[in-house]
């Protein structure tokens, strides 16, 4: 198991599907050499291995058959898992599942996939409430902030924007820039998707670009010191999308 949690990790960074095949083949072959009954967290977490290597296969290659095989393995992950037995697998499973679900939802515009993501994502902070340093916490929330901003997007829904800025912002206050740097940038990060969502909908600058720009070029600060290239690269791709996005209409 512990090779397959290695495959699936390498081969997300490297973007390999032969990686990723490898290590949804050698998790599914652990959890059939495991009994659930007497072995029931570590059957759990081979079957989530499983999930995850097949939802990031799919997400590499834009596969929703990939995606929907990996968030059901997740599914029945949990279904074999309570919060009691173990919150913290629980919690990760929740968010494991959300993300497979929202590469499902990007992979076929569905809003519902987006939907049911911020259900697992909105499970996943309950169980971490008492622990708001957990960089787990703050996966949690920024990606429930994006997802409910794709919503917003495929249904014109403003409301939900509202709903998904009011709660960036309260995550935001609950971070610290000192004690979890590399959180408090990904939550100004998608705090500033967030402000290009709602210029894009609405057509009208009331000073969410200046916002969007300030918040990306102080995540940009944390990503160069901690060598985070690739949070880098989405930060100046926002950058440039707002710099280069034709002027919408004041106030």
């Amino acid at each position: 198991l512990v090779r397959a949690d290695l495959l699936a990790l390498w081969g997300a960074r490297l973007q390999d599907c032969d990686l990723l095949d490898l290590a949804a083949r050698e998790a599914a072959d652990a959890a059939e050499r495991l009994d659930s009954a007497f072995e029931p967290l570590t059957w759990v977490r081979a079957k989530v291995t499983h999930g995850q290597a097949l939802a990031l296969r799919g997400e590499a290659v834009g596969d929703i058959d990939s995606l929907a095989a990996g968030a059901g393995a997740l599914a029945l992950a949990l279904d074999n898992l309570t919060r009691d037995h173990s919150p913290l697998d629980w919690a990760r499973t929740q968010v494991a599942l959300g993300q497979a679900l929202q590469a499902l939802g990007e992979a076929a515009t569905d809003a519902r996939a987006y939907e049911h993501a911020v259900s697992c994502f909105d499970r996943a902070s309950l169980a971490l409430k008492d622990t708001p340093t957990l960089p787990l916490r703050s996966i949690a929330a920024s990606s429930r902030a994006v997802c409910l901003a794709r919503v917003a997007e495929i249904t014109g829904d403003g409301a939900v924007l509202d709903i998904a800025e009011a709660a960036m912002k309260m995550e935001l206050t609950s971070l610290s820039p000192r004690r979890d740097p590399v959180g408090w940038a990904l939550a100004q990060l998608h705090l500033a998707r967030l402000y290009e969502a709602r210029i894009g909908m609405t057509g009208v600058d009331r000073g969410e670009r200046a916002a969007a720009l300030m918040a990306l070029d102080a995540a940009l600060d944390v990503f160069g010191e901690h060598g985070l290239r690739s949070a880098s690269v989405l930060a100046n791709d926002a950058m440039e999308r707002l710099r280069n996005r034709p002027e919408p209409a004041g106030r």
